[in-house]
């Protein structure tokens, strides 16, 4: 498990057979490893409040029937909306939880309660979705501070021990509902297991071969082809990028996304997406470029270029990353957005956003269906605001928004005759410490 005497652990803890196993296990290690342990109950908000409050009451008295702690969190409404639907959504609000609670409490370690039957299901799944091989490796053992403790057990073990030892757990009813990409794909292992004896072991086997495997493509594409930020976005050599294997090719471009996109993006671009960046290395393509997904991926002379953009055009909308002191002019409006550091002075503009702190890229882009923003006085939709604001629809994707990747910080309507909205992670006065934005309208030369 790699946990060493005098570290501390986050244990996720659902209430369900698996995490309240691997929670027992834990708490039994503390004495013999030295190790703190700390159990974390969240909330996804898709569940009725009823359950939940009976999830929640199950926690504590399981918590404090093997001495640990419970920290209990829930979903934000305003957390930015994922790509990938409600389970995808939930599961990145539940690890930004267990981050943020292994933050606060400087712990070492975020464990999670996934076995060898959970990983099969990822191999399955990912195969169907037409995956590559780290998507087939995707439930690794270790990832920075998030390990397995589990993933090497099946589950009905697990279940087994649980009666044995009289432990009890909660049985969540979602986990029947086939609308769950994740549950019509264990009904399909369980059919598949039952004709092919043995199958969901030689699936999850495959993914930890996977895992090696891609670990070490990653490794190689890191070490051939580097990423370097330049003022047209990250760059790699375009000769360098055309004498690689297709493998490390596609791994590149992974991790360009990666490195451009960290935590603001969908969680992965589409194989296929990419595809025609790899068929034009082949052909030596003079003009290649690939636009979607919150990214252009171009030639530009002796480099091949990844920028944090989308297509641009009316309506369309548009992304910019600050990620450093610059100028960014809205296409089709006279607007110009600029950053500066704290104390840099600061441009007449309409608009001047300090922002206190930044999680992660500091993005200013077009309003996206769901947006939500946090207030002193709760929690707002962006399409509410503007409809309050009588904003011409045809016009609202002109409006900017400044989010990170906990969500929308701001949303700058002076230039365009509205309000500036400030969410609740912006300073009024200059008291701000993480960025000075500024939106204004550049003078048209007669």
């Amino acid at each position: 498990m790699g946990v060493r005497s005098g570290q501390t652990v986050v244990a996720a803890y659902s209430t369900g057979p698996d995490s309240t196993a691997m929670l027992a296990l834990l708490s039994r290690l503390r004495a013999r490893l030295g190790i703190e342990v700390i159990a974390a109950y969240f909330d996804h908000g898709l569940r009725p409040r009823r359950a939940i409050d009976g999830d929640i009451g199950h926690a504590r008295a399981a918590a404090r029937r093997v001495g640990v702690p419970l920290r209990v969190g829930a979903a934000d409404p305003a957390d930015p909306p994922d790509g990938g639907g409600p389970e995808a959504a939930a599961r990145a609000a539940r690890y930004r939880f267990l981050e943020r609670l292994a933050g606060e409490c400087s712990a070492d370690w975020i464990a999670v309660g996934h076995t060898a039957d959970d990983r099969a299901e990822t191999v399955l799944m990912r195969a169907l979705q037409g995956s590559g091989v780290s998507g087939l490796g995707g439930m690794p053992a270790r990832r920075g501070r998030v390990i397995r403790p589990l993933e090497a057990l099946r589950r009905d073990d697990l279940r087994a021990w649980l009666r044995a030892e009289r432990l009890p757990f909660r049985r969540d009813a979602q986990n029947g509902d086939r609308r769950f990409t994740r549950n019509r794909v264990r009904r399909l292992l369980a059919d598949v297991e039952r004709r092919f004896p043995g199958a969901a072991a030689r699936l999850a086997d495959l993914g930890r071969h996977a895992e090696t495997t891609s670990a070490f493509v990653a490794a190689q594409a890191a070490q051939r082809l580097p990423w370097r930020r330049t003022a047209l976005g990250m760059a790699v050599p375009w000769a360098e990028f055309r004498a690689s294997p297709p493998a490390l090719q596609m791994e590149a471009l992974y991790q360009g996304y990666d490195r451009l996109l960290r935590g603001t993006g969908p969680r992965r671009l589409p194989r296929r997406f990419l595809v025609p960046v790899q068929q034009a290395a082949v052909r030596d393509a003079q003009r290649v470029r690939a636009a979607g997904h919150g990214v252009i991926i171009e030639r530009a002379a002796a480099h091949l270029v990844m920028s944090a953009a989308v297509v641009r055009g009316a309506g369309t909308g548009y992304l910019w990353e600050a990620v450093r002191s610059g100028s960014y002019r809205i296409p089709e409006t006279p607007i110009e957005i600029r950053r500066a550091e704290p104390g840099a002075g600061e441009r007449t503009a309409a608009s001047v956003l300090r922002i206190s702190s930044v999680d992660g890229p500091l993005l200013v882009r077009s309003c996206r269906p769901g947006d939500r923003i946090r207030l002193d006085s709760g929690v707002k939709s962006l399409a509410a605001l503007l409809r309050e604001w009588g904003a011409p629809e045809a016009r609202r994707w002109m409006i900017p928004v400044v989010a990170d990747r906990r969500g929308m910080l701001a949303v700058c309507g002076a230039a365009f005759g509205y309000p500036d909205v400030l969410g609740t992670r912006c300073a009024d006065e200059g008291n701000g410490t993480g960025a000075v934005i500024t939106v204004g309208r550049v003078k048209e030369e007669s």
